[in-house]
Order: C-alpha cells, then sequence, then structure tokens
C-alpha cells in the first residue's frame, strides 16, 4: 500500500487537499470520483525513512493514539445525548480536534454525513485505523436501531476499559522487563569480559577442566567472535514486522 497526497476539487469548484492510502493512483481516483470530487494532482508520498541507506517502514504514519480515539466518541456520544444534530456535533469535533490527523478523518466524516453518507459508511472509509471493524459494526447497529447516542456511550466505556487494562499490562509488565534486560547484561559483560580472563588463566595452569567449565569457555568465545550476529538476529525478532495491507482509506482537509 502506498500513501498518496492529491489534491482535488468539489461541485463548487473549491479546492480540497488530503492524503489516501491505496494500492495504486487509479484507486485513489476511482475513490474522489465516488465521493463527488474531481482530482487535480496525485503524487506518491514516501512511506519508509530511509536511515543508513535502508528503508524502514514509518510505523506512525496515519496512526491517532488510543487516548484521543476515547476522548472522541465520548466528546460525540455527550453532544448527540444532549439532543444535537449530528452534523452539528461533528463540526464541534472537527473545532476541538486534538491534532491536525484527528481534524482531518473528523472533517472527512462530517463531509460524508452532510453529503448523505450514514455515519458507519463515514466512519468506515477510515477502517481499520483509527476505526476498527467492530467500531464500525457497532455504530451501524445504533443507526439502524435508533440508539446512536446509547452504542456510542457503550463504546467509549467499552475503549475506557480497554485503555485501563492496556495501561495495567504496561505497568505490571515494566518492572520484569527491567530484569530481564538488567539480567541480559550482566549474564552478556560476563561471557564477553570476565570469562575470557579466566579462561587465559586456566589456559596456563594446564590442568583438565570440568565438563560445564568448558562449555561456558566455548559460549564465551561464540558471543566473543560472533557476538554482532547474535545481536542482530536478536534485534530482527524484536522489531516488528509490518502487518499484512490494511484496506484503503482516504482522508481530505479543507
Amino acid at each position: 500500500m502506498t500513501i498518496f497526497a492529491y489534491r482535488a476539487a468539489d461541485r463548487r469548484g473549491q479546492s480540497i487537499d488530503g492524503v489516501m492510502e491505496a494500492p495504486d493512483a487509479r484507486t485513489v481516483v476511482d475513490r474522489l470520483q465516488r465521493d463527488a470530487y474531481f482530482p487535480i494532482t496525485i503524487v506518491p508520498q514516501g512511506g519508509r525513512r530511509r536511515v543508513l541507506g535502508l528503508a524502514w517502514p514509518d510505523l506512525g504514519v496515519g496512526r491517532v493514539p488510543r487516548r484521543d480515539l476515547l476522548a472522541l466518541t465520548q466528546q460525540l456520544a455527550t453532544l448527540l445525548e444532549a439532543g444535537m444534530p449530528l452534523d452539528r456535533a461533528l463540526t464541534i469535533q472537527v473545532e476541538l480536534a486534538p491534532n491536525a490527523r484527528v481534524r482531518t478523518i473528523m472533517g472527512d466524516v462530517l463531509r460524508s454525513v452532510r453529503g448523505g453518507s450514514s455515519l458507519a459508511d463515514a466512519l468506515a472509509k477510515h477502517h481499520p485505523r483509527p476505526f476498527s471493524r467492530l467500531y464500525v459494526n457497532m455504530v451501524r447497529a445504533g443507526e439502524k436501531g435508533g440508539v446512536l447516542e446509547t452504542t456510542l456511550r457503550r463504546l467509549a466505556e467499552f475503549l475506557e476499559e480497554s485503555q485501563e487494562f492496556r495501561d495495567a499490562m504496561v505497568s505490571a509488565l515494566i518492572y520484569p522487563a527491567l530484569l530481564a534486560s538488567v539480567g541480559t547484561a550482566a549474564v552478556i559483560f560476563l561471557l564477553t569480559f570476565v570469562v575470557p580472563r579466566f579462561a587465559a588463566i586456566l589456559g596456563d595452569l594446564e590442568a583438565t577442566l570440568p565438563l560445564p567449565t568448558l562449555i561456558l569457555m566455548r559460549v564465551s568465545e561464540v558471543m566473543q567472535q560472533h557476538g554482532w550476529l547474535l545481536g542482530m538476529g536478536a534485534l530482527a525478532i524484536l522489531v516488528p514486522t509490518p502487518g499484512g495491507s490494511p484496506a484503503p482509506r482516504a482522508s481530505h482537509r479543507r
């Protein structure tokens, strides 16, 4: 998937700028025309950063923090519970957006709703980030049942509980991860700096060494000679690889 920056015009002749993630430029054109926009320019953007001559995926592009999604859902639920029309509630959310990314998404949702789309269909354009399939389907069920504000409130409660559980898990794992890191660093230090010095002393004694000592010395030799390979292998395991290609998503901004 590639991120494309585009400029398009609506039926009133006003130009808009935005970004869209799609497999090719043709898909971008089709999506814009389907939304009643007329493409002017479409330019692919680099979806990878180059560091030391290597291309690394930019994993932070287009992501909305979970806390921002929670706040957005809570605000929308509160506004609808107060009896405010949906388009007015979305307008207020665009004005109160915590960052440019959320403002762009909510602006696109607002335009889609004003264009006749349901809220669920407008949110589905930004699936899976930040609106998951569960989020979109719950909103669709709430719209069909006439209980959208109640559904959004339950969604907000679900997101809040999920965030609390996530924070608790992170807090619980910090101490074991710190202990594991310190222990691993201590073992590496012993194998690469301490054991070789004892090995030299024991070698001068020309004594017969027990098997565990010989194994430890051999492991130390491997660490000294090929430690950089082991480090690269561990890094390759720890660094997350991009998952499957997400569904195309579009965002517009004036």
